[in-house]
């Protein structure tokens, strides 16, 4: 979203947000997705979340966002697994507090399919569903379920008929305790008596798809806004207008002045005086807060992804430059998925030790020997010498061995050839004392 008073990131003091007397909905959470991605990820206004952006979802082109003017971009979705990932969505567990969450957003489709619109997941309830919509489902109806999934006490739904084909459509989900209601473009569609809690406890955000990554929107959606209590049939007019979800915020942005948003200063360092600045480096890490805070990483951590690896060395361009611009994503600690993580992996191309490996952190099999380069290492061959393989042709090599002798931790089976460790589930045990194959004391 983007208007003629819209407002760039960092520039939060200059906000003017409404207040009230009475306890109202508050903005905890606002994606207007007007920048690019470069950094994999699109970074919330209000507490800095940062769900990745996968499986081809990204920003669209300028002017793609619903206003249609210049600077306004949206979030582009499809057919396959696109989606926003939001992996730690703990923190709308309190913004859910007392049974009542709101969200808003706007949405196009190309096509309508089963597609899921957002999933706040909640393991606790039926089908993992805490806060959940279609909107719409391949039948054209929205579904709105909170507390599980997908009886009288959990749903709440409307089906407007087949008008939802390339037409901008404002979604407005409000539940307040037992009360659901959803708009579309400001107008009550269906209030529901909903009863179940929406969660105990939320894990994961999804945008755009569901949590199986079969139900993407085949469209874009825009202005995803999240607001603690309940937004009123006004609000929803008043946001199906035009109007910016950061006008409903009863908080500033930013209080204290530093260009940081004051909730993402409380959720990453519990108050507002610990970072002091946008372009200070409290952690060291080669980044400014503001650069943690477009990237996604902890300004008090410098090592957000625990991989060796400091976060502004990490610069996510899909390739190494040299050991201070190594092109890894800072938020995941093997960039390759070849098993070894970004920091050992030095691209040297000399082997010294599993802490040194001299591979490439963007390539799975630095010496094209078809084995993995984190196989390689784990078994004890060279993974940047093709001529050296853990396994080879017509020897036998042992892989992996349980043995099955030590029960000190029952509910796991460790082999002794790497460590390979197995979980114990059902009724599966280890035997008493010398039971094993020899009889002798020591073989279970």
């Amino acid at each position: 979203m983007r208007r003629a008073a819209s407002i760039r990131p960092l520039a939060f003091a200059s906000l003017a947000l409404s207040t009230a007397s009475t306890v109202r909905a508050d903005l905890a959470a606002y994606w207007d997705f007007n920048g690019t991605t470069p950094y994999g990820v699109s970074v919330d206004l209000r507490a800095g979340l940062a769900p990745r952006v996968l499986g081809g979802a990204a920003a669209s082109a300028d002017a793609g966002g619903y206003s249609g003017v210049a600077g306004d971009r949206a979030m582009t979705f499809g057919t396959g697994q696109q989606r926003l990932h939001l992996a730690d969505a703990s923190y709308f567990t309190g913004v859910a507090a007392g049974d009542v969450m709101s969200v808003s957003y706007w949405i196009r489709h190309a096509t309508v399919k089963q597609s899921t619109s957002l999933s706040f997941v909640a393991p606790s309830t039926a089908g993992a569903r805490g806060f959940q919509a279609h909107s719409p489902w391949s039948d054209n109806g929205i579904y709105f379920d909170t507390g599980g999934c997908c009886g009288a006490t959990m749903r709440t739904a409307f089906n407007p008929g087949a008008t939802w084909l390339g037409t901008w459509r404002h979604m407005t989900l409000v539940k307040n305790g037992a009360t659901k209601e959803i708009y579309r473009d400001g107008i009550l569609l269906a209030t529901g008596n909903n009863t179940a809690p929406i969660a105990v406890a939320f894990t994961e955000l999804y945008i755009g798809n569901a949590s199986l990554l079969t139900e993407a929107v085949n469209g874009v959606m825009d202005d995803f806004a999240v607001y603690s209590h309940a937004l009123t049939a006004a609000d929803a007019v008043a946001l199906a207008a035009g109007a910016s979800p950061l006008t409903l915020a009863t908080t500033l942005t930013d209080n204290d002045g530093d260009s940081l948003p004051d909730m993402w200063e409380v959720r990453v360092a519990t108050n507002t005086t610990t970072l002091t600045a946008a372009l200070v480096d409290n952690d060291l890490d080669g980044l400014s807060n503001a650069d943690e805070l477009a990237r996604g990483t902890n300004p008090l951590v410098p090592d957000s992804d625990a991989d060796g690896a400091l976060d502004g060395v990490e610069t996510n361009t899909g390739m190494w430059a040299s050991l201070s611009d190594r092109g890894t994503n800072p938020l995941n600690p093997d960039t390759d998925g070849d098993g070894l993580k970004d920091g050992v992996e030095t691209n040297s191309g000399a082997y010294l030790n599993a802490a040194s490996t001299g591979t490439n952190p963007h390539t799975t099999d630095y010496d094209s020997d078809l084995s993995n380069d984190g196989i390689e290492v784990l078994y004890g061959s060279n993974p940047v010498n093709s001529l050296s393989t853990p396994i080879l042709s017509g020897v036998p090599t042992l892989l992996a061995w349980w043995e099955f002798n030590d029960a000190s931790n029952p509910a796991v089976a460790t082999d002794t050839r790497v460590g390979h460790t197995g979980n114990i589930l059902s009724l599966a045990a280890y035997s008493p004392d010398a039971e094993g194959q020899t009889g002798a004391p020591g073989d279970r």
